[in-house]
């Protein structure tokens, strides 16, 4: 009763599950580029403006210089925790050899998205005025520019998983 609660027996959600996954984490890159773009104006204005105190502008200099490592750090964490999920998923979920088949197929779509996606990361990153913000990222500028080769690494592991668990509960 309580796999059906977290979700393990559904085979459909996989595709559904992976493509809100992706489109989080390629959301969330696009924005905090975007938002280091529209920080960087503010901080700008901060600096030039003589109506605010030298410490406050320090503040926020310090503020801005802080925020591509941390929110490089926070795609990081997500990424590696959704992958930790997904083996946990994987671990959770029943198992059978007409499975594979499936998988696998569903795999194929998964990595036609994977590729589309880092080219759509690849075009928006490379862009004239975004190029300096992106190269502050790059965990994220990493991870998404090579996002079919990290696939395929999720998707090697969280089939690893599955067999592994069909083996041993097979044994027992």
């Amino acid at each position: 009763m309580k796999r059906k609660a977290l979700g393990c027996n559904s085979k459909k959600g996989m595709i559904g599950s992976f493509l809100g996954i992706t489109i989080v984490l390629l959301a969330f890159a696009i924005m905090s580029i975007v938002g280091l773009v529209i920080f960087n104006e503010m901080n700008e204005d901060f600096q030039t403006d003589s109506g605010i105190s030298n410490s406050t502008k320090q503040e926020v200099d310090n503020l801005y210089n802080r925020t591509p490592t941390t929110l490089d750090g926070i795609f990081l964490f997500i990424f590696v925790g959704l992958w930790i999920i997904a083996l946990l998923m994987a671990w959770l979920s029943e198992n059978s050899i007409a499975l594979v088949i499936v998988v696998i197929v569903v795999m194929i779509f998964l990595l036609i998205v994977a590729a589309i996606f880092s080219n759509t990361y690849e075009e928006i990153s490379t862009d004239d005025t975004l190029i300096t913000f992106s190269s502050q990222f790059p965990y994220t500028d990493y991870i998404l520019t090579n996002f079919l080769m990290m696939v395929l690494v999720v998707i090697f592991s969280t089939m690893l998983v599955m067999y592994f668990k069909y083996r041993w509960h097979k044994k027992y």
